[in-house]
Order: C-alpha cells, then structure tokens, then sequence
C-alpha cells in the first residue's frame, strides 16, 4: 500500500502521486473529467489555463510541448503532454466532437469556466474519499508533478520544454 499522506514539507513523493492520480480518474464520471485529473496533476497546467484550452491546443501526441497563455499580457505557461491525458483526450474528442479552436473542454451549460474545472477535480477528490485526509490538498498533488517527470523516458526533453 502506498502512503498518501504529504511528507512534512507538504510534498508527495512521484509514486504516491501516481498512485493518487490513478485512483482519483477511477472517481472520475467522464473521459473528460479523467483529462481533467490528469492534466492538472500531471502537466502542471493551473485550472485557468485548463478552462482557456481550445481544441487543438493540447497535442494528441505524448511527450510534446505545448503553451498557455497566461492572464497576464505577453506571458505564456509551458506544459507537456502525458501519455494518459493524450489516451483521454483522444476518447474525449471522439465522443464530443468540435471543430479546431472551438472551446475544448464543454458541459450542458456551454464551455468550461475555471470554476467549473475546479468543481470538476474538487468533486472527483471528494468523491474519491481523499478529502477527509488530514494534509491532502490538492496542491501536494500539484508539488508532486516534478517529480512525476523523473520517470519519463525524456525527462531532459521535458524539462527543456517547461523551462523554454
């Protein structure tokens, strides 16, 4: 059994953020919400920058970097493209639809705002039990992401990528 709990310093170890992606996209009800969970927890992409995504702005191909435009005028974020949120997003598309720059990520009230991505992850950690965890946040999930890169095959490549 893995342990979940952040250590002192409010981290998680890359293996017990694993563990904890995977079983949030067991709670996840869509194979939107699954690229959702992975995408913020695994390509270190904020959940502004998830709302703002547009069809063709998250490459389909694992590994590859992609940018966001930040709210700040001129500022662009970097983040790279996972093997799962690809698989994901390809099931995604497929079911949804759409056209190239057309919002990508869309409900029954149109497309998605920060709140309703954040509503989205709040609902899959609640539903997943992980929310009752003294010290879980989020935010360790997020921490957690560099050292999820280390187990890329590139990892040089990927930190190349972020740090453009």
């Amino acid at each position: 059994m893995v342990n979940i709990l952040p250590s002192a310093s409010g981290e998680l170890g890359a293996r017990e953020a694993q563990a904890i992606v995977a079983k949030l996209v067991s709670f996840a009800g869509s194979f939107r919400d699954c690229f959702i969970v992975i995408v913020a927890f695994q390509s270190g992409v904020s959940s502004s920058d998830l709302a703002a995504l547009r069809i063709g702005d998250y490459p389909l191909e694992p590994w590859m970097g992609f940018e966001t435009a930040s709210g700040c005028v001129g500022k662009y974020r970097y983040g790279v493209s996972t093997p799962e949120a690809c698989g994901y997003l390809a099931a995604y598309l497929e079911e949804r639809g759409g056209k190239v720059g057309e919002p990508l990520l869309v409900g029954k009230n149109g497309s998605f705002t920060v709140k309703a991505v954040n509503r989205v992850l709040k609902g899959v950690i609640h539903r997943s039990g992980l929310d009752r965890i003294r010290g879980f946040t989020a935010k360790c999930l997020h921490r957690g992401f560099e050292r999820t890169l280390n187990y890329a095959d590139n990892y040089s490549r990927v930190v190349e990528i972020l740090l453009k």
